[in-house]
């Protein structure tokens, strides 16, 4: 087991895309992407007016949990964010939430955005924890199995 301060909170590396992609594939929760998208997350470029973000939580040189958005126009949205199974509630996903928080104040933004199925009720209690409230629905957003989406937001 991993306690809050046996593991840190940093912005995304190239060697760290190959963790993240197998933290990715192993959670079914996360948002599966292709393989260039986590490497978009390194470059700081805002091709067509994006930026992204990604950060790792990092325990014993390993990472645990990782966090990814993207900032449009000034408004952010939380995209991706799974933990280790293993290390869940104990921190680390408010952690990484809270940092990417932080990454977009520092970059300007004035809200946060983001959408999670409705029977997540872990998940919005995170989101809750983190200052974020429900703002919509989505009906019938989510597929396999359909669900909707509750939207949230937390003014930065």
């Amino acid at each position: 087991m991993t306690s809050a301060t046996d593991w840190e909170v940093r912005s995304l590396r190239p060697g760290d895309v190959d963790a993240v992609q197998a933290l990715e594939r192993r959670t079914d929760g996360a948002a599966h992407w292709p393989d260039q998208e986590y490497q978009r997350r390194i470059e700081p470029s805002a091709a067509r007016g994006v930026q992204r973000i990604g950060c790792v939580a990092i325990a014993r040189g390993k990472v645990i949990g990782f966090i990814a958005g993207r900032i449009v126009l000034g408004e952010a949205e939380l995209e991706n964010i799974a933990v280790e199974a293993e290390v869940r509630r104990q921190g680390a996903a408010v952690a990484l939430v809270i940092g990417f928080l932080d990454e977009c104040r520092r970059r300007r933004c004035s809200v946060v955005r983001l959408e999670v199925r409705e029977s997540n009720a872990a998940a919005r209690a995170l989101y809750v924890k983190a200052g974020f409230r429900e703002e919509s629905r989505r009906k019938g957003y989510y597929r396999g199995p359909e669900e909707d989406a509750v939207v949230m937001s937390v003014a930065l």
